[in-house]
Parts: C-alpha cells; structure tokens; sequence
C-alpha cells in the first residue's frame, strides 16, 4: 500500500470509539551508532589492556557483567558517541551543578567511564568491563550544592555486595598536597561501612605526591584501614614505578598506568568531524586514570568469583587477591603491584562439582548447589531449589562418597553429619557453613538433601562435591 493509504487507514483506527489511539510504530532503526564521519576502531591505542605492561584483562570471556559501578566526580557526558548506545543511569534527583560540571570536569568524567564501560561497537575504544552496570553521583549539584560525602553514601547505599563505587577524588593532606579522599574522616567512615557492607570501594591515592606514612599523616593512619582498594599512578612500561606525583606508602594497595591512557574526551588525541561527541584523549594521566583501570579490572574479576563461587569476592579477599597476583613494583616509593587480571581470575576456580544422581517420584529432582570458595575459614552454603512443598527431609553431610541405592536412588555422600532440612513455602532450603582451616590438604566435602512426601514418596537431590 502507499503512503496516503496507510495515513488513511491510521485515521480511520483513531475515529473509532474503541480505539483509544493510533499510530505509526517504523521498524528496523539502527541504534545511534557512531557518529558521522566515522570514528576508526581505535583498540590499539589502548596499551593497557594487554599483557604486561598492561593489565591482561582482554581475551578472558570476561566483560563485567552482574556486576554495578557507581562513579563519584563532578560530570559526564553520556552524549559522547561511544557512550551514547549503553545505558548508564544517573543518581536520582541530582543534575550535577555548572559550576562543578566544567568542561574540563566533563572530560574527566567521560575519560573515566569510557575506560570501564565503552561498548565494544567496532569504532572508538573497548571499555574493560562495557557489560558493568554504570551510574553516576555528583560530587556538586543544582539541588544539593556541594555534597561529596552524600554522593559517596547515595552509591554506597544503592549498591550491593562486590559491586563497585570509584571515588574520582582526592583532597589536601597535612602536607598540604593531594592525597587521597578518605584523609576525611567522614569519607574515610563511608568507606569503612561500605566495605564492611561488601561494596569494593575504589579510591584514586590523590596526586599530590604525598608519603602517607609520614609523621604528618599519623592521625590518617590511626584510623584504621577503611577497606578501600587505594590506587597509586605507576610508569606504563614493565618496570612500574612509581610517577613523581602519586602520593604513596603501605596504605596504597596496588596502581594502575597514571599516563598514556587512551580513553574518551578531551579532544587532544583526535576530533572526528569537529564534533565534542566525537572527542578522543591519548594521555589521561593520574591517579584519576590509575583508578579507573583498577575499577574495570574489579568488575570482570567479580564476574568471573560469581560465575565460580556464586558470590563475589569481599573486598578484603579482593584486595589479597590483586596484590598475590600483581606484577611487583620494580623501584621507587611504594604505590603497591599492577594488576595481571588474568592470573587474577586464573586462580578462582569453582570448588563445586555436581555429581547427579538425583531422583524423585515424577517431574524433575530438586536441585542442589554450593556459594562459596571453600577457602580455609571461609563462609559457605548450601542452596535446595525445586523441592516438594509438603515433604520433610534432612541434610546429608559427609567427607566422603558412598554411592549406596537407597529408596530406589542412591545415596551419594558417606553421611556423617544429618540436619532437618527447614524448607520454605517455595520448596526451597538453605545450610550455611563455615570451611574450616588446617583440614588436611585434598579434604572435601559431600552433601545431598533428602525428601519425604506422604505416604512414601522419596526425593533425592542431585549429589553435590565441594573440592577447595
């Protein structure tokens, strides 16, 4: 049919009473894409990505995904044409403020979450984690005015355990220079109770070149351990020292490149057809760029615990993990390791198996998986989905595997440990556990949930092997 046929047809739809509205759906838009002219696939720019200098963090099946980050810092612009087609969500109810949103405060924004989230669309850069959930919190905004630690707390607060909150910030010390943002005592107990909450907080060492052992910084490190992972600015060549500006010492944990990072803004490297949104920077430097590359390796190294343990790491094992598995500052003030993501998530490896040998009397068995590391001293648990609603049954435990038939199944665990099962209205159950330390080396553990249902229905769920 033509055009004016279709019109018509639309306006004959809208005149009926039954119809509430009419209208054109067009099919087959391409999403915005890049932006004319055409942006050249810029990838290989981006030295950190690779192996050693860089941070290993392509060619690992990994892209961040499960896994949030919120970026605290004072603009952004989501308009930018590798930007444009992910989703990144801003903070409720806050419109960062004009005086804070400067254009060089916008180009560091858009530098920063370029370097985490850009998509892998062919043309531009590879974010390392473009499948993390971004969002973003003004440090400065029209309703609020200036409001750092509400920012900080407004991510903390709408994040959850093992995702990520980047503090793009520093502040002047008592040595009157930048170091990091939790020399505030207020930041530094946001921070305390977003890692005790699980939240790995990211935090930028500040580039005042500052040694936060110093006598001067006494009341600093009295404090305690905030729980952050610190980010120190290293040299982007295999040796990793340090820059002359990072501030520095033990409360450091690990840097990242703190120059030459090939990231979105600025306009310093390239500027397709004139156009801001098309702007491309080839040495975002500091701590700010040394942070950022941290916090996307974060994410694929979450992603790749939830995949293994079915929960992330905790900040804590988090931060022991990067530092094991780091590339050793050659010389120069301590700013801690570069990260090798890939012998990160190299050594996370799922300890659970499943065995089978599940059984029921019709449909499909219950299904039983394990959360957790199995590392020594760790928190574990079991989870019983799909189990029938009205039937009782008990946790089998044990160290070793049986294999018995039982009730026209098999008993798979050696049973040396029996607790009722405590299943919910859904038919499913829960046994948390702790992995103790200093068990023999090659110890595992073997479970199984068994069901009753009246009169003398057995169900059995699949065998489960914790192997740490």
């Amino acid at each position: 049919t033509s055009l004016d046929e279709q019109f018509e047809v639309a306006r004959e739809l809208a005149g009926l009473a039954a119809i509430e509205r009419a209208w054109f759906q067009t099919l087959g838009c391409p999403p915005p894409g890049d932006i004319a002219p055409p942006t050249p696939d810029l990838v290989a720019n981006q030295g950190y990505l690779g192996v050693d200098p860089g941070q290993a963090s392509v060619g690992l099946g990994l892209d961040g995904s499960g896994v949030r980050l919120a970026d605290c810092e004072f603009g952004w612009n989501t308009d930018h044409e590798d930007l444009v087609d992910r989703t990144i969500v801003a903070e409720s109810g806050q419109t960062p403020h004009p005086s804070g949103a400067t254009e060089a405060n916008i180009d560091h924004g858009t530098a920063v979450i370029g370097i985490v989230g850009a998509p892998w669309n062919g043309y531009g850069i590879d974010g390392i984690a473009p499948g993390a959930d971004l969002a973003t919190y003004p440090e400065w905004s029209l309703e609020d005015g200036y409001r750092r630690t509400s920012a900080i707390t407004a991510a903390i607060a709408d994040s959850g355990p093992g995702d990520v909150v980047l503090l793009e910030m520093q502040t002047v010390g008592p040595g009157k220079s930048y170091g990091p943002a939790e020399l505030d005592p207020a930041v530094h107990l946001l921070t305390r109770v977003g890692s005790d909450a699980g939240v790995i907080v990211v935090a930028a060492a500040g580039n005042g070149n500052q040694d936060l052992d110093h006598w001067l910084y006494a009341s600093y490190m009295a404090m305690g351990d905030s729980g952050a992972l610190v980010v120190g600015a290293g040299e982007s060549d295999t040796g990793h020292d340090k820059l002359y500006f990072s501030s520095f010492g033990s409360r450091v944990n690990v840097q990242g490149w703190g120059a030459a990072v090939f990231t979105l803004g600025y306009g310093y490297h390239a500027t397709y057809g004139g156009d801001p949104n098309q702007e491309y920077m080839g040495f975002f430097s500091g701590t700010s760029s040394a942070a950022a590359l941290v916090a996307g390796a974060v994410c694929l190294v979450q992603e790749r615990a939830l995949a293994a343990y079915g929960e992330p790491l905790s900040p804590g094992a988090l931060r022991e993990l990067l530092i094991a598995t780091g590339i050793p500052q050659a010389s120069g003030d301590p700013i801690g390791p570069a990260l090798d993501v890939a012998a990160a998530t190299a050594t996370i490896v799922s300890p659970w198996s499943d065995l089978g040998l599940g059984m029921t009397s019709g449909g499909t068995p219950p299904a039983l998986t394990g959360v957790g590391s199995m590392a020594p001293d760790s928190a574990n648990r079991l989870e019983l989905v799909g189990a029938p609603t009205s039937a009782t049954g008990l946790w089998v435990v044990g160290f070793a595997r049986l294999d018995q038939p039982l009730f026209g199944g098999t008993l798979v665990p050696l049973p040396q440990l029996l607790v009722p099962l405590g299943l919910d209205l859904g038919g499913s159950a829960s046994l948390a556990f702790t992995w103790p330390g200093g068990l023999p080396v090659g110890s595992k553990l073997f479970a199984q949930a068994w069901m009753l249902e009246a009169p003398a229905a057995y169900h059995a769920s699949n065998g489960l092997r914790g192997a740490p």
